[in-house]
């Protein structure tokens, strides 16, 4: 038997003899790969109740009894689904296709809104205003209450008993009678029942400042040491301690034609100018969240042949009123929570992502990609270091929204390409508000930035006109009234070859609520650059620049 006979025979031994145990391993590797499979389900779900969890801590922080969002929650005028939601879409869909979702309808649907809401809209500035941050600001009680004692006749002490009359509960009684909404206060130097009564009344009314330390203290009806203090405080008696300051929502604003800094309490609507700058030619402000920043941007001097000038940016710290220019042409940029400044620099055929460190003052290059034409933003508040990045939004362009992991320099595309995609940043790290345009398409959709998915919200508006806080499971935006044919959306729009008539609504992302919050009977708006805070819902007039406010 020659050689090559006696190889194919041992082979055909061979595989004749170790069948079976060729077969035994054969079903352990499938075994492993069932388990692998049914491991990998598992952590899918886990990261699935996680991006819920998340939505719903958020309520939680949120949730306050002197919330006005909660407060004004309960009346929203719920809208049928039919109305909203025409185009048919699934709940989530990948697909590049673009279905028409106007509101027609809804304009009629608006006159049965109960007007006996108590929702005002409050106009906070009329002269134009470039930009502006809701945040909470340290605030002395002292300077925060506006309904003083006019009489302090001497240091008031704690006295907690009933029946004794005294010097001391008489120039309480006084004191307190001095103040607005107490001067029914009987002085009589004794803690009878009316005194306790007003004390109670004073108690309950500031409560949190009161007993701030404190947070299951009911009020006392007594002269106790927390209201002696406080009417010493507002008296000038006592020295203000380190915990006599209270965080007040505060809204810090620029104007567009001088770029004055203006601070207004949303509590006492007071307005206190920050800096007095008077210079012009501002296109941009983009304060940072604690507003303890600011960024200025808009086109340098002419040169002596009368070129146009390049795009300058000055950082300015409000605190200390420093200023400092950045490099030329940036094209780009976003706060994070932190206060550092993520921007895109224009190099040749590419866009170079940089991250300024005001305290250290010092820049670093995270990353180059290919192509100028790119929007950035950190991703949620900036601490997970994500960057979001798309491509400037046109009907005629297919967009991609991708996000730069800024420890691994890793770029992962979440969605796309989708004609005229916009993109709204949110507070919450898994999510971005889109909207998808074309010739005579605009829709609004909820990308979740972990699965890389988008889910149609129902509604016909711009990822620009929502508002980036996403609270009570859902999202707040202005929505036209009607959208007109035949225009590229989203170019047409930022032409200002069209305007729109907008109506406020809340829609959820987890469900299919939608609630008009108010349709603006009185005045016609197209709302831009809309803030949500437990004070208010703030914005701009797109047609004046204007800052108006919704309280209660």
């Amino acid at each position: 038997m020659d050689q090559t006979k006696k190889i194919k025979l041992n082979t055909r031994e061979f595989f004749a003899e170790h069948k079976k145990v060729g077969f035994i391993v054969g079903v352990i590797f499938m075994s492993l790969f069932l388990i692998y499979l049914a491991i990998m389900i598992f952590f899918s779900s886990l990261n699935d109740m996680s991006a819920k969890s998340q939505i719903q801590a958020q309520d939680l922080q949120t949730a306050d009894n002197g919330n006005f969002v909660e407060r004004l929650f309960p009346e929203f005028k719920e809208v049928g689904q039919e109305i909203l939601d025409q185009s048919g879409l699934p709940a989530a869909s990948g697909s590049s296709s673009i279905l028409i979702n106007t509101i027609t309808g809804l304009a009629e649907d608006l006159g049965v809104i109960d007007r006996s809401i108590d929702v005002n809209t409050i106009e906070i500035e009329k002269d134009p205003v470039l930009s502006y941050v809701v945040f909470n600001k340290p605030t002395s009680i002292k300077k925060f209450i506006q309904t003083k004692p006019s009489v302090c006749l001497e240091k008031i002490q704690v006295i907690e008993k009933l029946d004794e009359k005294s010097k001391a509960v008489e120039n309480f009684q006084n004191t307190l009678k001095s103040m607005t909404g107490f001067e029914d206060i009987e002085v009589t130097g004794t803690l009878d029942e009316n005194t306790r009564e007003r004390i109670f009344t004073l108690q309950s009314r500031y409560a949190k400042i009161l007993y701030k330390s404190k947070a299951n203290k009911e009020p006392t009806r007594l002269m106790d040491k927390e209201t002696t203090h406080f009417l010493n405080l507002l008296c000038g008696f006592d020295k203000e301690e380190p915990d006599d300051f209270i965080n007040i929502p505060t809204l810090r604003y620029s104007k567009k034609t001088s770029r004055e800094v203006f601070d207004y309490n949303t509590q006492t609507k007071e307005k206190i100018p920050l800096n007095n700058s008077l210079a012009t030619g501002t296109e941009e402000a983009i304060f940072s969240p604690d507003g303890k920043y600011v960024v200025f941007r808009g086109e340098g001097k002419n040169d002596v042949r009368g070129n146009s000038g390049e795009i300058v940016t000055e950082f300015v710290n409000l605190e200390n009123q420093g200023r400092q220019i950045l490099e030329k042409n940036i094209d780009s940029l976003d706060f994070n929570s932190k206060g550092l400044l993520v921007y895109g620099v224009p190099e040749a055929r590419t866009l170079a992502i940089k991250v300024y460190d005001p305290e250290r003052r010092e820049v670093r290059r995270l990353a180059t990609i290919p192509m100028k034409e790119w929007s950035i933003y950190w991703v949620g508040d900036g601490s997970t270091g994500e960057i979001a990045m798309f491509n400037k939004p046109s009907a005629y362009a297919e967009g991609i929204l991708m996000i730069l992991n800024t420890t691994t320099k890793r770029i992962n595309k979440i969605v796309g390409p989708q004609f005229g995609l916009s993109i709204n940043k949110t507070n919450l790290t898994d999510y971005s508000i889109g909207s998808i345009g074309g010739i005579g398409n605009l829709r609004t959709v909820l990308i979740n930035n972990k699965t890389r998915s988008l889910s149609n919200l129902g509604l016909s508006t711009y990822a620009e006109k929502c508002s980036s806080t996403i609270t009570f499971n859902g999202i707040f935006c202005a929505v036209p009234k009607n959208i007109p044919q035949g225009y590229a959306y989203p170019d047409d729009w930022y032409k200002q070859k069209i305007s729109t008539e907008d109506v406020l609504v809340y829609r959820a992302i987890t469900g299919t609520t939608t609630r008009i919050i108010s349709d603006f009977p009185n005045k016609s708006f197209s709302i831009i650059k809309l803030q949500i805070d437990s004070n208010g819902i703030y914005f701009l007039d797109e047609k004046t620049l204007s800052l108006y406010s919704l309280e209660d």
